[in-house]
């Protein structure tokens, strides 16, 4: 099988070079030839023949379309391994020489990816936040919405939370904006893991739940496998064991069936952090060894750093020593090479709680003080109240959209009922005028028909000056009732709601006509009776019929 794939691709090749040189001397990039490539690039390829196509794009002609070509390829290195860096340095450089923004933002946005999973995430930041740049000067808003997902991620892993907050709720607002579901799960669950990491559960909670409702609607195994983790983790931090075991569980069951390299490591990783809470400690020591072989094996370090260290307080639990100072010390050794702040403070408290078990004081007091000075250089209350504000000023905008949808569909409902009378209005005209026209036929009197004419402009003047009378008493009367409702020092607003309390309307009705929540208009109405000096509404409503 491979011989044949092997034999198709050096056709394809030679083919592709005949046409080429045949036809121009100058190579040229054209849309043709971008086709072309799209056969070669949906197959699984080695790195010679990755190779054989940066050769033959190189030999192009400097454009959009080259540069796309140049990120298929290397996108396709991922795969294949060794990941092909200088293709990917190649379509920057040429995209910079035509100055193709879409195309150095792509290029910056692989570079932030490669540079956080190689755990440079100070490196990974900078690219990103280059990257975006470019995004927002194209009109490509779904990558612009993934690089904002993915600086969310690189900012948390460098507990920067408030930032990465940010980041994240302009991503959420353009996933909604442009209803890209799969987006909105991504943003809610990077907004959950930032209540996460400044370990406030319950408000992180709701978002997981949400991005969960989204990706069971479409049906997303991978995403529903990650939400149900998240939760998980979120009831066991609240020591709501029985709870985190059901969603890990279900987890498991997803991770399993898409067999991806790490999906059951972590979850592992997770169930047995959890039993280690409990206090089951040789349970909790079985479930993070089913993690730590395809930990080591697909290099996950962060995970694996923190399976090392939890292995080691458990052994330290169980008495085993000599075990428990090899994995602690192997673990916060990973975590250093990492920079995992959560991981190396996690290591020294074990190292401090070894060491002082042990009576070795003076190394205790050490890692007691490495884990204070980290731990509080990177939590503290004004990281908290930030996220707090942030949110607050969150839920306000929600709130503001909501009611800025509700009134635009209530003047839709107003125009649409104007646009009706109208219609009805010039049915009953036109009825009036064939009325006319018949009868100006069947009698042939001039003298008739302008009498009638006479007699429905006058009915029409009438009627205006009926409505024009009407408006201007009920101007009148409500200018009457506001300057005698000033005396009692009514706000604008509590004149509102006396009106109508007047009419007979309660709280919530109230509240629907003028657009606020029911404790703000009890609140207008306890000032009303204060003001007034009433008891009820029956006295209020008798006091406004006085005023």
């Amino acid at each position: 099988m491979m011989h044949k794939n092997n034999t198709k691709f050096i056709l394809f090749l030679l083919s592709f070079l005949l046409l080429v040189f045949s036809c121009q001397k100058e190579p040229q990039q054209t849309e043709y030839q971008i086709k072309d490539f799209d056969e070669a690039l949906s197959n699984q390829l080695t790195a010679n023949q990755i190779d054989s196509l940066f050769q033959l794009v190189n030999t192009f002609k400097v454009d959009e379309g080259k540069i796309d070509l140049l990120l298929n390829i290397y996108k396709k290195s991922i795969k294949s391994r060794p990941i092909r860096h200088d293709i990917l340095d190649t379509a920057l450089l040429e995209a910079k020489m035509i100055d193709y923004k879409l195309g150095m933002g792509m290029a910056y946005d692989k570079k932030g990816l490669n540079s956080r999973y190689s755990l440079k995430y100070q490196e990974s930041v900078t690219n990103h936040k280059k990257a975006l740049t470019y995004f927002k000067q194209t009109t490509d808003t779904f990558r612009t919405i993934k690089c904002l997902n993915s600086l969310g991620v690189s900012l948390r892993r460098l507990n920067l939370e408030k930032e990465a907050l940010n980041y994240y709720l302009e991503a959420l607002e353009l996933s909604r904006a442009i209803d890209n579901e799969r987006s909105e799960a991504i943003s809610l669950n990077g907004i959950g893991n930032v209540f996460v990491n400044i370990e406030q559960y319950t408000k992180a909670m709701p978002y997981f739940k949400d991005a969960l409702a989204i990706e069971m609607k479409n049906d997303n195994p991978r995403g529903i496998k990650y939400d149900l983790n998240n939760i998980g983790e979120c009831f066991m931090f609240q020591q709501k064991y029985d709870s985190a075991l059901f969603y890990y569980h279900k987890a498991l069951i997803y991770a399993k069936k898409l067999k991806r390299r790490d999906n059951t490591s972590v979850l592992y990783n997770c169930i047995g952090r959890l039993y280690q809470l409990k206090g089951d400690y040789y349970k909790s020591n079985e479930y993070y060894q089913l993690a730590l072989p395809k930990l080591e094996k697909y290099d996950g370090k962060r995970y694996l750093a923190n399976t090392y260290i939890n292995l080691g307080k458990n052994y330290q639990l169980l008495g085993d020593q000599k075990s428990a100072l090899h994995y602690i010390e192997k673990g916060i050794a990973l975590a250093l090479e990492i920079n995992s702040p959560e991981n190396i403070i996690t290591g020294y408290d074990a190292l401090f709680k070894y060491y002082k078990q042990n009576k070795r004081f003076d190394l205790a007091l050490m890692n007691y003080q490495k884990s204070i000075q980290l731990r509080d250089s990177i939590k503290g209350e004004e990281t908290k109240r930030n996220i707090a504000a942030l949110e607050s000023v969150y839920e306000n905008s929600r709130k503001e959209n909501e009611i800025k949808r509700y009134q635009y569909r209530e003047k839709l409902y107003h125009k649409q009922d104007i646009i009706e009378w109208l219609i009805i209005v010039f049915l009953f005209l036109s009825a009036i005028a064939i009325f006319i026209l018949l009868q100006y036929r069947k009698k042939n009197n001039k003298l008739v028909v302008d009498q009638m004419r006479n007699d429905i402009q006058e009915y029409i003047l009438q009627i205006k000056e009926l409505q024009s009378l009407s408006y201007d008493e009920k101007k009148n009367e409500k200018e009457i009732f506001q300057k005698n409702a000033e005396k009692y020092g009514l706000s604008a607003r509590e004149m509102d709601v006396l009106l109508l309390i007047s009419q007979g309307l309660k709280n919530d009705e109230i509240a629907e006509k003028l657009f606020l929540s029911v404790s703000t208009i009890k609140t207008h109405t306890r000032n009303v009776f204060i003001k007034l000096d009433v008891r009820n509404r029956i006295e209020a409503s008798r006091k406004a019929q006085n005023i």
